[in-house]
């Protein structure tokens, strides 16, 4: 992972106010997977956003507000199934530069409109976005179909605006990977360590965006350097638990600091979180829930004095 010390937290200004430390959108949840949103956007909110708005189905917004006061709320249209509907753009597109970074993708369900919604955030998303659970499918559809337009133009990928992390799990990175014939499509699950580490890195060139394969080791690229994680335990290995990480990189990337750090220091924070719970629960009952709880102690561990 290299020197934790590189990933320690400046010290907050006192005169600081809660628009110095990202304003975040998280686009999630549906009907029957509110849970998914209000965990990812629960652990954005420990991992020190200034301020943060859920965008979510409107028969499934009052679940997140409860659980969530702190949070912002913004109805989207939905279809009968209770899943985003592709009107959904119209709302959101007005508001998408008043955000410092933007999540898509948890409980969202899969569907032709929720499809089409990834996409366009994808292309046109004003700001650094990351794309987790169905999003990945989404994207990995979209992919099959040829239907993405990526980057903009030749150059915009030096602009942070254009900044995508992609946070798959093995599953759903070799769904991934299968999408583009002009990939190597070996074995993911029989790759040596090194092999893996390739084919993350390929993909990560290929997308022009960060991958961040989420498992023992979680592997972080950019496509031109790659770090592993040594955070974390199989107590992780639970529903929402990805949720959670998609909430602290939201969250850090908002934070304004640089990429490498704000993805690496992310994961790190999050399988601290993990491991933190190990120690006083066990990884046996251990929850995604319980990240939320740990991840204030993980982050107090990053924090310097003034």
């Amino acid at each position: 992972m290299g020197d934790v010390d590189e990933l320690r937290l400046p010290p907050r200004d006192r005169d600081a106010h809660k628009g110095h430390f990202g304003r975040v959108l998280i686009v999630a949840g549906s009907r029957g997977m509110a849970g998914a949103a209000v965990l990812t956007t629960g652990a954005c909110l420990r991992s020190g956003s200034g301020l943060v708005t859920v965008a979510a189905p409107a028969s499934v917004i009052g679940q997140i507000a409860a659980a969530h006061p702190a949070a912002m709320t913004m109805p989207l249209p939905e279809t009968q199934s209770g899943r985003v509907s592709l009107a959904a753009r119209t709302k959101l597109q007005p508001r998408l530069g008043s955000f410092d970074a933007v999540a898509v993708g948890p409980g969202l369900g899969q569907s032709a409109g929720v499809t089409a919604l990834v996409v366009w955030l994808f292309q046109h998303c004003p700001c650094p976005l990351v794309l987790d659970a169905d999003a990945l499918n989404a994207m990995a559809q979209a992919i099959r179909q040829r239907r993405l337009q990526w980057p903009p133009t030749n150059d915009s990928m030096s602009d942070p605006a254009f900044v995508r992390v992609l946070t798959p799990h093995l599953g759903e990175f070799r769904r991934l990977q299968a999408a583009d014939a002009d990939l190597p499509c070996g074995t993911v699950e029989a790759a040596s360590m090194v092999e893996l580490d390739e084919l993350v890195m390929t993909l990560a060139k290929k997308l022009r965006s960060w991958i961040v394969l989420k498992g023992a080791n979680t592997r972080m690229t950019d496509g031109s350097k790659l770090w592993r994680n040594s955070t974390g335990n199989p107590g992780l290995a639970t529903g929402g638990s990805g949720d959670c990480l998609t909430g602290a990189m939201v969250a850090c990337l908002a934070s304004r600091s640089d990429t490498r750090l704000a993805v690496r220091r992310a994961c790190y924070v999050h399988g601290l979180a993990g491991d933190l719970a190990a120690v006083d629960l066990g990884q046996h009952s251990m929850n995604a829930e319980d990240l939320g709880a740990y991840l204030p102690n993980a982050w107090k561990r990053l924090e310097t004095e003034k």
